[in-house]
């Protein structure tokens, strides 16, 4: 079993070899934005243990040890000697298809730090299994209740949305919900806005009709929505994919 002073060792010598090929200093520019210390920069109220959570899977015990590893999966340590006197040109001819594979675990890694992180400043706290027929049940978003503009979503993975720290329209402004029943076992919620609010969203959809914007309510998504397609001639009405007693719920407490 190898050492603690051994592993150092090993992760010291891939560490000189990684700053060596100009990874180490691409990689922590790439992911400056998405350190522990960055995010409570720009969202104070993140969680604590999901921020633990984050910290111990990505920058500890810190950044170049995490890269490391990544290429000591890549590279026996043989071969890291051998590499190591090698200028950074060298050293990826030596195994092209090593690199390569070594470059695509770190754009996969980047891509887990890059969500990961941009969902800790969303506040989404995945409670479950993704459910491809309940897409917004599985997860929780620890914003208060209203509309947030999203800036960018995948509908298949709606967990990975990018949901502003604060709302676009705080749900104390919503006029009257109401329960809709858009379609046989199809169902939302409608409620009415003050002029201000109105002018909000149709300065949104003058700009952008396609601008994507949440509902938010006891933690949960309701739905995310074009701009374009929530305003009727009744109101402001939201499809959710929930069922009725889910959403009387989100109802309930938007009466409250």
């Amino acid at each position: 079993m190898q050492s603690c002073a051994q592993k150092n060792n090993s992760d010291n010598q891939t560490i000189r070899i990684l700053e060596k090929l100009g990874v180490m200093e691409n990689f922590q520019n790439a992911v400056k934005d998405f350190t522990p210390e960055a995010l409570v920069n720009k969202n104070a109220t993140i969680d604590s243990n999901s921020l633990a959570s984050y910290k111990s899977k990505y920058f500890e015990p810190d950044l170049s040890h995490v890269l490391a590893k990544q290429m000591e999966t890549i590279y026996s340590k043989e071969e890291l000697d051998m590499i190591e006197p090698l200028d950074p040109e060298a050293m990826i001819s030596h195994d092209p298809n090593k690199f390569k594979s070594f470059e695509d675990r770190l754009e996969k890694l980047y891509d887990e730090i890059y969500i990961d992180g941009n969902k800790l400043l969303s506040g989404i706290q995945e409670t479950g299994q993704a459910n491809p027929e309940k897409p917004f049940e599985f997860f929780t978003i620890k914003r208060p209740n209203g509309i947030y503009l999203v800036e960018a979503y995948d509908s298949y993975l709606p967990q990975n949305s990018k949901i502003a720290t604060n709302a676009l329209i705080d749900a104390k402004n919503f006029i009257d919900p109401q329960f809709e029943e858009i379609s046989m076992a199809s169902y939302g919620i409608s409620f009415q806005l003050k002029e201000s609010d109105q002018k909000l969203l149709d300065e949104l959809l003058n700009k952008d009709p396609k601008t994507i914007v949440a509902l938010i309510v006891n933690e949960k998504m309701v739905s995310l929505r074009q701009v374009d397609l929530i305003k009727t001639d009744h109101g402001y009405q939201w499809f959710a994919p929930w069922s009725e007693e889910e959403i009387k719920n989100f109802i309930s407490a938007l009466k409250q």
